[in-house]
């Protein structure tokens, strides 16, 4: 039998090989299903989601449904965070102590001169000549994208102890954080909170600067730390408000009265 080219215009007759018919009829359903509604294929995304569960079992299920659960939780229900607990004490209620986090987040934004932006910290780290650690790279790529310098990027950029505080210092001279003394110029920090708000804040963070411990070879982390901690501290814990007058309680009587009606005055 003679094949005819499948280049010739009048070619009709082309035999396929059966690959090359899976193949058509695939794009057949392709073009089929892009037709359809957008009702269809999400379901279609859906069975294919699904799909690796049927082959891995209840492991991916249970993967699923601890996903979703995270998605579904409001940030409030979670549990405090190492950080936030180091902050508020181990006892603090969790809504309570992210609610004196939210009204003291403006120091992180307040004292980033201590940390110094990502353009400053790369002009001081080319000073020194040293390598540069991979993880301190990577934390200084996310701080360039980000804008936010981590307190923790600058503990140890080369792992070499003189380089590292040669970094520092650095960082703080370019900063204006650092007095001619070597140590931290208290006065331009407490410039930097000036405008902290509310006042009893902004008093209580600037006892603290002046009280603080200087940080030990220029590492600010426990410096920050050690601000954040008395702000938190200077807030007081919300009032439980009373049942209002009236109001069911547990028993079933309402307040102000007895056996489920309003006392007389």
């Amino acid at each position: 039998m003679q094949l005819q080219s499948s280049s010739s215009p009048a070619s009709t007759n082309v035999l396929h090989s059966p690959k090359e018919e899976e193949t058509d009829a695939t794009t057949e359903r392709k073009m089929k299903f892009q037709t359809d509604g957008g009702s269809r294929r999400q379901f279609a995304s859906l069975r294919l989601t699904l799909l690796p569960c049927r082959t891995l079992g209840l492991l991916c299920l249970l993967t699923l449904a601890a996903a979703a659960s995270a998605v579904l939780t409001p940030t409030s229900l979670l549990p405090l965070t190492d950080a936030e607990e180091s902050l508020c004490g181990k006892k603090s209620a969790v809504p309570v102590c992210r609610m004196k986090l939210s009204q003291c987040a403006p120091l992180d934004t307040l004292l980033t001169p201590l940390l110094g932006s990502p353009q400053t910290i790369i002009s001081c780290t080319n000073t020194t000549g040293m390598p540069l650690k991979a993880d301190f790279l990577a934390s200084l790529g996310r701080a360039m994208m980000t804008g936010t310098v981590d307190a923790k990027l600058m503990k140890k950029p080369t792992g070499d102890a003189p380089a590292d505080y040669a970094i520092r210092q650095c960082v703080l001279n370019s900063t204006g954080m650092l007095g001619g003394d070597l140590q931290l110029n208290r006065g331009a920090i407490a410039a930097q909170v000036a405008s902290m708000s509310p006042p009893s804040l902004r008093a209580a963070v600037g006892l603290a600067i002046d009280g603080c411990p200087e940080p030990v070879d220029l590492k600010v982390m426990e410096y920050l730390k050690c601000l954040k901690k008395t702000c938190v501290a200077s807030i007081p814990d919300p009032t439980p408000v009373p049942p209002s007058l009236g109001s069911p309680l547990s028993d079933g009587t309402k307040a102000g009265g007895g056996l489920g009606t309003v006392g007389t005055i």
